[in-house]
């Protein structure tokens, strides 16, 4: 492991986990967009991509840490649900790579005072299969539980917290399901943190009908495969700070995977309601709210 900049303990700061190429140009652009509203505040990027933050104007040597860690892609929820050992933060918040940041996260940091861990409770049963239907807890179909999303986290340094990633981990290896929300559902069951649920407000995706409401709430937009023309662009303009090592032309892994992201959605939502979709974002998206 590979650190660049001297880490040294500040209280609250935001981590990533960028492992790939497309992933860690979608940290930067949800960076940028949270040293627009939160400038000051630090950022931690685990990544197995090599990256220098001399030509990135909204990073600094001084205030931000790039952590290279020489794994495979694949890692990136074991890296995940041991956040812990990666902080050096007294109070943390993690941000999945594909998101968006609307709105300072410093209530993040008074929330900690009071609680160890928090996450956003999912309003519906997880019945997606791969997910819903494995057994934990001595034989509990995850649909019958509650269940969170981990695409945002807010956490602190202590031995509770600790044990709480430690059971993560430790389930999430031994269930051997590829998503790290069901191992998530039994360590929140089985650790004694004091654990708090957040609002969709902390971890929300695209509401497409009164936006302008849903604007004047919402801290952190997971845009998850949701993806605008105009959002395409964005993360690819981030992809050309990162170096095309060993490549005689342009690198077009980021692009393709970005395509087939959208051929996914669109193959989950049928041709015809993705098409109104994609007209809609011609007009209106929260990426371009973001820019005004």
């Amino acid at each position: 492991m590979e650190k660049q900049n001297n880490t040294i303990n500040r209280r609250f700061g935001a981590i990533y986990v960028a492992m790939g190429r497309p992933y860690l140009a979608m940290t930067l652009l949800s960076i940028k967009t949270l040293k627009s509203v939160s400038p000051s505040m630090p950022v931690t990027v685990i990544t197995n991509v090599e990256l220098l933050l001399d030509n990135i104007d909204f990073l600094s040597e001084d205030l931000d840490t790039i952590i290279f860690i020489d794994l495979d892609a694949t890692e990136n929820r074991n890296i995940k649900s041991r956040l812990h050992e990666y902080s050096s933060y007294q109070k943390a918040i993690f941000l999945d790579s594909d998101t968006l940041i609307m709105k300072d996260l410093a209530t993040g940091e008074f929330l900690l005072d009071h609680f160890d861990v928090a996450m956003r409770v999912n309003p519906y049963p997880q019945e997606r299969k791969g997910k819903g239907d494995v057994s934990i807890l001595g034989g509990e179909l995850v649909s019958n539980l509650p269940h969170w999303n981990s695409g945002v986290i807010l956490f602190k340094k202590s031995e509770a917290v600790d044990h709480f990633f430690s059971k993560w981990n430790k389930s999430y290896n031994s269930i051997g399901v590829e998503y790290d929300q069901v191992s998530l559902v039994e360590a929140v069951f089985k650790s004694n943190v004091r654990f708090l649920g957040l609002e969709k407000r902390w971890n929300d995706t695209d509401p497409f009908l009164n936006r302008k409401k849903w604007l004047k709430r919402v801290r952190v937009f997971h845009y998850a495969s949701n993806i605008s023309n105009d959002l395409m662009h964005q993360i690819l303009a981030m992809d050309s700070f990162i170096p095309d090592k060993g490549h005689d032309k342009k690198n077009n892994e980021t692009a393709d995977f970005l395509s087939r992201k959208r051929k996914s959605k669109r193959k989950e939502l049928g041709l015809l309601k993705y098409s109104l979709i994609k007209i809609f974002w011609l007009f209106s998206t929260p990426v371009k709210f973001h820019n005004n």
